[in-house]
Parts: structure tokens; C-alpha cells; sequence
């Protein structure tokens, strides 16, 4: 097989999972907010955002160490095991901080410490995230992005089914949702690691390249505990200005735009490992071609969602939560969903500094990211609610992508094919401008704006056959 066919092949099924993993978010959306209230949907967001963002540190980002420096080493096994106690260590001590410091949190993130129970359960997710993470992370460093993606699926759908037995069977409350989950990943982590042992990949502790790893782990994790925290501090911000509710409106079309990105994680996934290799060989001309090609890709799908959810945002909303939260919701869900998009592109440059061994640039980017994010935040989420939360989100990415698409230049000069992204846009300009003129109902929109404009970005030349014969080549 073809390195082209092997990496679209694993990008189409990464895809395929992850679209299936919006089941999550989708489903938790009617299930906590209808069942329990936004209040408790808002609490169950906010405690997981911290969680997850806390995990990230206590990860010292050694999933992408691993996965950069197991072609270096002749004992990948041991530098498995090395990376999981020292992450598995740190991780213990970080939650067990979290799980102290429960109420407080509650208080100021809540307004409300009755929700301090989350937050202890909170404190056992950073262990097990961290741990989860590190054990997926041996399938991606080996090249098997599809199990990669196929352990994360299972974790879902055992989630969601236990949230819904929770919610309908034992009518239970919000933390024994949040127990619920945390089993079913604790579980799952232990079968991980079990499969891992039975295939040999655990041994002796290895020192060989513990060093490098940790050392350009370190870097990685600053940049990726800064992207995640992209994606969550706005939400303690608007739980600390506006309260639970807040937060619950605004995850509810936080969720709904995140699906901008199945457009990114599936080729992000796929050519972090396949850059590295690349980089290491010096096959420039083909990190070039990939790097394009995934833009185009994006662009293609996510330009017109963007539009897309300016349609008929308020009306996905509406279906699944309550009027009033698609009332608040609709801006922010576009928004959001053109932020996401920056964020998505700047992640393409994020793993060619990775695959380049700098992982400085990306983390300073990022910093500075978060750092005018909060402040923005800070005046935005008092003057505008949600929306102004929305409004930063776009502002910070935005200029984060700029800012890593030029530095990256004095690596490699890797730049989009503006001609091609020219034709997406005017595709995307033209569907939008007839269906905000015409506004049929919002099924009809879903149906046949997608139609419309494939149809005008195949009329002026948007769409070549060679891409249609990698899609092809993809599903064979």
C-alpha cells in the first residue's frame, strides 16, 4: 500500500469514527438539559472542562513525545512504560489537588457549592484521562490510527449508554452521571493497557531517549494544554460572570459547532506520525502536498457548515434543547464554528513544527493565545453574555493561525493554494446568498443547501478529478 493510500485510508476511517463520536455531545445534550436542566448540564461541562484541561498538564504532553521519539529508540516498550508511570504519577497528585480544592472551585466557577461532588469525582478523571490517553497513544506512535481511533469510539457509546441508563433507568442525579462515565473510562483503560501488555508493548522502565522525550514533551504539552484551554476558558469565565445556566447555553452551541471539527482531528491524527517520518527522511516536496491537500480538504467542508449554521443554527439548536437556549444560542453557534475552523487550520502548522522537532513556537503562540483570549473575555462576557465569549473565540484563533502559518515559513515555505480556496469561498458565498433569499424551511435548507453548492464548486472548478480519486482509493 501506498503511503497516499494508507494515510487517506486512515484519515476517511478516523473521520467515520469521529463523526459517530458526536454522539456524545449530541445526545448528552437532550438527555442532561431536558432530563436534569441546563444548570446541570452547565455544572457537568464545567467540571469536565477543568478535568480534562488539568489531565493535559499532569500529561506533560509525552502521548506526543512517544509518538516522536519511538523511532529513535531500540527499546520502545520500556520508553512506553517509562512515559506511563511518569505521567500516571503526576496525575495522581493533580487530582488528588483537584478533589481538595472541590468546594472552592464549586463557588467560584458556579456560583454554587453544591456542585462540589463533581469536582471530586473531577479529581479521579484526571488520573484515568491521563492514563486513557497514554495507552491510545501506543496504537497512534505504532501507525495504527484506525485502532487509535476505534478505542476512543467504544469509550463513547459505553458513555452514552451509561448516562442513559443513569438518566431514564435509576433516574438519577447529575454526579451519578459523572460516575457513570468515569467507570465506563476506567474500565476501558484497564482492557487498553491489558491488550497493550498481551502484544508486548510494556516492559522493563527504559531510559533510552527518556530524556528527549520528556524534554520535547514538555514543550508539546504547554502547546497543548494552551489549545485546550482555547476551548474551555471561556466557560469558567461565563460560569464566573453569568453562572451555570450560562455555561449550559453556551455548550449547548459549543457542541453543535464542534463538529467543525471532524473536518480537522481525522488529518491531524493521521499526519503527525506521517510528517515526523517524512521530516526525518527529508521529503519536503511530500509534507508539501499533504499540507494542501488537508486544507483543501477542510476548507471545502467547513466553509460552507459555517454558512450552514448561519441558516439553520437556531432550529438545530431548537431541536435539540429549548427554545430559550436556542434563542441565546443561535450567534454564538457560528461564531464559535468560524473559530473553530482558524483553530483547526492553525493545528495543520502545529504538527509541522512538531514534526520538525520545535515545539517552542507553537507553545509561545498559544500562550500568548490564551493570555488574550482571558483578557478579551474578561470585558466581552460582562458587555455581551455568550456571544461576546463567542465573538473572542474567533478573534484569538484567527490571529493564532496568522501568527503560526507565517512563522513556520523559516522551516519550510508551505503555503495554501489560494486559487483553489478562492473558488470554495465564492461556492460557499453563492449557496448562502440563495438560501437567505429564498428561506425555505430549515429541512429543506439542510437538505438541498449542500446540493447547491457542490454544484457551483464543481461549475467553476473547485473540485478536480484526482479528488474524487483519492475519496475513491480511500474507501477501497
Amino acid at each position: 500500500m501506498s503511503l497516499a493510500s494508507k494515510v487517506s485510508g486512515d484519515i476517511l476511517v478516523t473521520t467515520l469514527f469521529k463523526l459517530s463520536l458526536k454522539v456524545r455531545g449530541l445526545v448528552l445534550i437532550p438527555l442532561l438539559t431536558v432530563a436534569l436542566g441546563v444548570g446541570d448540564y452547565g455544572a457537568y461541562v464545567q467540571v469536565n472542562a477543568i478535568a480534562t484541561v488539568l489531565s493535559l498538564v499532569c500529561l506533560l504532553g509525552l502521548d506526543a513525545g512517544y509518538v516522536k521519539y519511538i523511532h529513535e529508540t531500540g527499546r520502545p516498550a520500556g520508553l512506553f512504560t517509562a512515559v506511563t508511570l511518569l505521567g500516571g504519577g503526576v496525575a495522581a497528585l493533580g487530582g488528588g489537588a483537584l478533589a481538595l480544592a472541590a468546594d472552592p472551585l464549586a463557588r467560584y466557577t458556579l456560583q454554587s457549592a453544591s456542585y462540589a461532588p463533581l469536582f471530586v469525582l473531577g479529581g479521579g478523571y484526571v488520573l484515568v484521562h491521563t492514563l486513557f490517553t497514554l495507552g491510545r497513544s501506543h496504537y497512534r506512535a505504532t501507525r495504527r490510527v484506525k485502532r487509535f481511533s476505534a478505542i476512543e469510539a467504544v469509550d463513547v457509546y459505553l458513555s452514552v449508554g451509561a448516562v442513559a441508563a443513569v438518566v431514564f433507568v435509576v433516574e438519577g442525579t447529575i454526579v451519578g452521571v459523572l460516575l457513570a462515565t468515569l467507570s465506563v473510562h476506567a474500565c476501558l483503560t484497564l482492557l487498553t493497557y491489558g491488550a497493550i501488555a498481551v502484544e508486548g508493548g510494556l516492559a522493563w522502565p527504559s531510559t533510552d531517549q527518556l530524556h528527549e522525550c520528556v524534554r520535547f514533551s514538555l514543550g508539546a504539552m504547554g502547546s497543548t494544554v494552551s489549545s485546550s484551554l482555547l476551548h474551555r476558558v471561556d466557560r469558567v469565565l461565563v460560569g464566573y460572570f453569568l453562572g451555570a445556566s450560562a455555561v449550559g447555553v453556551y455548550s449547548v452551541a459549543y457542541s453543535v459547532a464542534y463538529l467543525m471539527r471532524l473536518y480537522f482531528l481525522p488529518v491531524t491524527t493521521s499526519f503527525f506520525p506521517e510528517f515526523s517520518k517524512l521530516w526525518a527522511e527529508g521529503d519536503h516536496a511530500t509534507i508539501r502536498r499533504f499540507l494542501n491537500s488537508g486544507v483543501r480538504y477542510a476548507a471545502t467542508f467547513g466553509l460552507p457548515s459555517i454558512a450552514g449554521f448561519a441558516l439553520v443554527g437556531s432550529d438545530l439548536i431548537g431541536l435539540l434543547s429549548t427554545p430559550a437556549v436556542a434563542r441565546e444560542g443561535a450567534l454564538a453557534l457560528v461564531l464559535v464554528a468560524a473559530g473553530l475552523f482558524c483553530m483547526g487550520l492553525g493545528e495543520f502548522y502545529t504538527n509541522l513544527f512538531y514534526a520538525a522537532g520545535d515545539s517552542r513556537v507553537p507553545l509561545v503562540v498559544q500562550g500568548g493565545t490564551v493570555l488574550a483570549n482571558v483578557l478579551l473575555n474578561w470585558w466581552a462576557i460582562p458587555a455581551l453574555g455568550v456571544a461576546g465569549a463567542a465573538a473572542t473565540t474567533l478573534v484569538t484563533f484567527g490571529a493564532s493561525v496568522l501568527v503560526l502559518g507565517v512563522a513556520f515559513q523559516s522551516h519550510l515555505r508551505v503555503v495554501p493554494d489560494w486559487s483553489r480556496l478562492g473558488r470554495v469561498v465564492v461556492a460557499t458565498l453563492a449557496m448562502y446568498a440563495a438560501f437567505a433569499v429564498v428561506s425555505p424551511p430549515w429541512l429543506v435548507t439542510l437538505a438541498a443547501a449542500p446540493v447547491g453548492y457542490f454544484a457551483v464548486l464543481f461549475a467553476v472548478g473547485g473540485v478536480e478529478r484526482t479528488d474524487v480519486r483519492v475519496v475513491v482509493d480511500a474507501v477501497r
